[in-house]
C-alpha cells in the first residue's frame, strides 16, 4: 500500500508518503495499521518502523517495534 497525503491546498504539494507491504483499512475510523514493516517519508524525517498504525483523523503514527527515525532538519526545529 501506498498512502500518500497533500496539503490540500491548490498547489496540490506532498506533505508525506506512507508505505507497507500489507495494510488494513478501517474507513469507518480513518485507521490504517499493519503488522509488518512501513515507511514514511517526509521533507523533514524518514521513518521505519514495523506492527505500526496510522490515524488520519490525528495524523498520528504508532511503531511497536524496531523503530527508526532519521532527522533531515536540525533537531532544534522539532524541540519548538
Amino acid at each position: 500500500m501506498t498512502l500518500t497525503a497533500f496539503s490540500g491546498n491548490a498547489d496540490r504539494t506532498v506533505e508525506s508518503v506512507l508505505m507497507a507491504p500489507l495494510a488494513i483499512l478501517e474507513p469507518e475510523t480513518e485507521l490504517v495499521r499493519g503488522p509488518e514493516a512501513v515507511r514514511l517519508v517526509r521533507d523533514d524525517l524518514e521513518l521505519f518502523g514495523e506492527n505500526w498504525s496510522y490515524d488520519h483523523h490525528t495524523r498520528t503514527i504508532h511503531l511497536r517495534r524496531n523503530a527508526k527515525i532519521i532527522f533531515n532538519a536540525s533537531l532544534a526545529d522539532y524541540l519548538k
